[in-house]
């Protein structure tokens, strides 16, 4: 390179290219030595080494999941309300379904009407109604 002209690599850097960075060097570190932790201080600052089950935080989250007897009746009184809204949406389903099959009845009722009023036994055959189409003149060569 010449000094004439500068190179953004070059203004980007210190000028030192040997430096590690810092989280490098962290890393560069023996993993073998166990992290030495000065408990004097930290008890100095708070920290106390007594068990978790002591702790206030533990304490607060313990009697929250303890259920009190209002909670089971509440508990139980909602399970009553899905329960009876289980069984009206059954009868629902079930009134619906009766609904429906007395439709298709119906509609089968009809049908069966049509056919009669038409002169169509129940269990025409297909001889029996190609019979029929030719003396009423269904068929397209008889139509005009």
């Amino acid at each position: 390179c010449s000094d004439s002209r500068m190179d953004a690599l070059e203004l980007l850097s210190d000028g030192s290219e040997d430096e590690a960075d810092p989280a490098d060097r962290a890393s560069d570190a023996a993993p073998d030595e166990p992290a030495k932790i000065d408990f004097s201080s930290l008890q100095s600052s708070g920290y106390s080494s007594s068990a978790l089950s002591e702790t206030e935080l533990y304490k607060r989250s313990g009697a929250a999941a303890s259920s009190s007897p209002t909670d089971l009746a509440l508990a139980a009184e909602a399970a009553k309300a899905e329960e009876a809204r289980r069984a009206a949406l059954a009868m629902v389903e079930e009134a619906e379904a009766e609904e429906e099959a007395e439709q298709e009845r119906l509609l089968q009722q009809a049908h069966l009407r049509g056919k009669k009023r038409a002169g169509v036994d129940a269990g025409e055959t297909k001889l029996q109604k190609t019979a029929r189409m030719a003396r009423n003149g269904q068929f397209r060569k008889n139509r005009q």
